[in-house]
């Protein structure tokens, strides 16, 4: 083999194969790009908490002395981070 097709074989190919790789993962990111949350803005989707329990005994239920947790400081936005209203 000469120095060119040594380097096609063990650089060229490695590279093309990585850079496929990549425009296959990046590219319809772009494309589907959907606005995100951002903290405090309001939440315009319906919840999404999931509790496997039935109703009648659902999680909680048997714990003595437990209480509701109050609500911190919200977070100021940031530029980047957020959330997604679907799954």
């Amino acid at each position: 083999m000469t120095v060119v097709e040594t380097l096609l074989v063990y650089v060229g190919a490695p590279l093309a194969v990585i850079a496929l790789l990549a425009l296959l993962t990046l590219l319809p990111g772009a494309r589907n790009r959907r606005a995100r949350y951002k903290s405090g803005q309001p939440w315009e989707h319906e919840p999404i908490w999931w509790e496997p329990h039935t109703a009648s005994g659902g999680h909680g239920s048997g714990h003595d002395g437990s209480h509701a947790l109050t609500a911190g400081t919200p977070a100021s936005a940031r530029p980047y981070g957020g959330a997604r209203g679907t799954w």
